[in-house]
């Protein structure tokens, strides 16, 4: 529609936005009007001036025999049977990805090996992590969608659509300034798309499918829950009312001693730190040596005493997400307590085997009878 000014707002389905190259045809005013979707191009805008950066001339491509002698430019020394190793591993491994390691070589062993080594070691830690955030990610999900939606089932106010509770906006946040209403419904808004996103992308999934045709496309929190990503639920719980969070939080996740893992206000900077990690692993990410883009507070929750976890650097570690992670296996099943005291001792063995910096991932030592779980 169009207004005194001569502008117009035109509504687009959210399913063609990511079409890129689609042309729909609209009337406006009587006149037809074609509207092409394009995508972002290449190369990418300076994002202070909106201008593209100059050109000046990229690196040129390098074959394998030249990584090789270029590693050994930065100080990397190689035997014979290194030197072969690296012909190997670097047809396997992108050299760019590999040569970070570099940096963190001591003057006292510069050696190929030993480049290999943190290199080992920092897949480890992906390898072993994701498999741990697995069980995490479906403890949030499970026990978030049950404590909602039984709760609403109790409550006059919801019980008749406790199993859409999600779309009811009386469970988000209010915000503390009026000014800020129009803020927050972007958000839900922006939520509720992702979510419409994921049912509509994953129609032909059986569990999706049954519902669109025997109940009018009307989806269960505990059957949408299995389709979304960590990301959405992550943002979902973020705008969640406070006190929802909290007694999901005093329902679901309390320790042995009556203490609850962790307070209504810390959640969501927790989950978020681990859907960050989750996303780093999943996409081949380092770990080691990496500041983490983590918001997260603690509130007084600590059990190593020579750990700041309020100072900047833990915050961004990699040890910052594991104390977080080792606040849920706290509260989960003896088989996967089990799981991560196993992951604690192989993380043990290796840091001693390969005199692993552990500074680099945010603590000053690494005692494993601390993150054991007894």
């Amino acid at each position: 529609m169009s207004d005194n000014n001569n502008l117009h707002r035109i509504l687009v389905n959210i399913n063609d936005i990511n079409k890129v190259g689609k042309v729909k045809k609209i009337n406006i005013d009587g006149k037809e009007v074609e509207i092409e979707i394009v995508g972002d191009r290449f190369p990418l805008k300076n994002e202070e001036n909106d201008i593209c950066t100059p050109f000046f001339g990229l690196k040129e491509p390098l074959c394998t025999k030249c990584l090789v002698e270029k590693l050994e430019e930065n100080g990397v020394t190689m035997n014979e049977s290194e030197k072969k190793r690296a012909y190997i591993v670097l047809n396997e491994i992108n050299y760019y990805r590999l040569s970070i390691f570099t940096h963190y070589l001591r003057d006292e062993d510069r050696s190929f090996n030993r480049l290999m080594e943190l290199y080992d070691f920092d897949q480890f830690l992906r390898t072993s992590i994701e498999k741990l955030l697995n069980p995490v990610e479906e403890f949030i999900k499970t026990t978030l969608v049950n404590y909602l939606c039984c709760q609403a089932s109790h409550d006059l106010e919801f019980q008749d659509k406790a199993p859409l509770i999600y779309l009811d906006r009386k469970i988000f946040k209010k915000p503390k300034k009026e000014a800020d209403q129009k803020s927050i419904d972007r958000e839900i808004d922006r939520i509720e798309n992702e979510f419409y996103k994921t049912v509509y992308t994953n129609r032909s999934h059986p569990s999706i499918d049954h519902h669109l045709k025997a109940y009018n496309g009307n989806i269960p929190f505990w059957v949408l829950v299995e389709h979304l990503t960590f990301g959405n639920i992550s943002s979902f719980i973020t705008y969640l009312d406070r006190q929802r969070r909290k007694g999901w939080i005093e329902d679901k996740m309390k320790l042995s001693d009556g203490q609850n893992i962790c307070g209504p206000k810390t959640i969501p900077g927790w989950i978020d730190a681990l859907r960050i990690l989750r996303n780093s692993c999943a996409h081949l990410s380092r770990l080691y040596a990496w500041n983490f883009p983590f918001r997260v507070n603690f509130d007084g929750v600590n059990f190593v005493k020579y750990i700041d976890v309020n100072s900047s650097d833990f915050k961004q570690s990699l040890f910052c997400a594991l104390f977080i992670m080792r606040r849920f296996y706290l509260i989960m099943s003896h088989e996967r307590i089990t799981e991560w005291n196993i992951f604690m001792e192989e993380l043990n063995f290796k840091i001693e085997t390969f005199k692993i910096d552990v500074s680099k991932m945010g603590i000053p030592y690494f005692f494993v009878e601390d993150w054991i779980i007894k």
